[in-house]
């Protein structure tokens, strides 16, 4: 499965993400016959899959360009897998 998410390199040349939704994101939306959602979003999609796979959260955190993984932790925790016991 390949992810895509905008980066602040991407968004912080002066216009935010415009020049990519308008030129390239709607059309893609409209091509694969998805409801309209902001490519910020993506953001979100990438975290809950990357935790509903069981990837360690300080990596997902650092991933996101948190400094520690406590926002990982409070908005996405239901996404991390618990362990269940083998008895």
């Amino acid at each position: 499965m390949k992810l895509f998410f905008m980066t602040y390199a991407i968004t912080s040349r002066g216009n935010g993400d415009q020049g990519i939704r308008k030129n390239v994101w709607i059309s893609a939306l409209k091509r694969a016959d998805f409801k309209y959602h902001n490519p910020y979003q993506t953001r979100h999609t990438f975290t809950s899959t990357l935790l509903s796979r069981g990837e360690n959260p300080m990596w997902v955190a650092q991933q996101m360009g948190h400094k520690d993984w406590g926002q990982i932790r409070k908005i996405y925790g239901r996404y991390i897998p618990q362990k269940q016991d083998k008895n």
